[in-house]
């Protein structure tokens, strides 16, 4: 389990109290979008871990970026927003996924969590196992006890899905998971959702740091 930052916590518990948000989908998207706080678009100065594009007027800085388009993945560069602290990010990212239209659908699904982030494929990433992903995170990382109690109540998450030995030439959200958490390849990067060289040679610097057997196979 990864450890997350307490002041992300409380900016993730922030953003649910004022927004409705549930505080572990935030937390998810934070860990997904920007590797557990590691890549962010242009940089770290642009305190933008949740990937958001920018409209016209936003102050943003150009980014590549992985997006599947028509089944394909493809890599294009665009405009992401630069927010002048990471608690504005946070807030920010709160605001639009409880007024945008384009997430109505999403938020007729609370206080089912895992029936939200289901929701957000599609429309908040193109990835087409993105919720599946967002819920995969949610339960390896304990992160629905940051559910604020009382602003947007939620329902239990099914139980943890079988663990799978993943090693190289393997595919799937799991291995995707693996990836996030190593900050090795992002939802916006080739090669995310496919376990090749550049994972397992993460995974066995990985290994070897934790004093494990470097075979690059991830087990229990």
């Amino acid at each position: 389990m990864t450890t997350i930052p307490a002041d992300i916590i409380a900016a993730a518990k922030a953003s649910q109290a004022k927004w409705g948000i549930p505080a572990s989908v935030v937390l998810a998207q934070w860990a997904v979008e920007s590797g557990y706080g590691r890549h962010m678009p242009g940089g770290p100065s642009s305190n933008n871990p949740f990937g958001i594009k920018a409209t016209k007027g936003n102050p943003s800085v150009k980014a590549n970026t992985r997006e599947v388009i028509n089944g394909r993945s493809v890599i294009q560069n665009l405009g992401f927003r630069v927010f002048a602290s990471l608690n504005e990010a946070f807030d920010q990212h709160g605001k639009l996924l409880a007024t945008s239209g384009y997430y109505r659908n999403a938020r007729s699904k609370l206080p089912n969590v895992d029936a939200f982030a289901d929701a957000l494929t599609g429309v908040y990433a193109t990835d087409p196992h993105y919720g599946e992903v967002l819920r995969s995170t949610m339960r390896s990382q304990g992160l629905y006890q940051y559910n604020v109690v009382g602003s947007a109540p939620v329902a239990q998450p099914a139980p943890a899905d079988a663990f799978r030995v993943l090693r190289r030439g393997n595919t799937g959200d799991d291995v995707k998971h693996w990836q996030t958490r190593l900050g090795v390849i992002t939802p916006r990067e080739p090669g995310y959702g496919t376990f090749g060289p550049k994972t397992e040679e993460a995974t066995k610097d990985f290994q070897r740091r934790h004093g494990l057997n470097d075979d690059g196979v991830v087990g229990q």
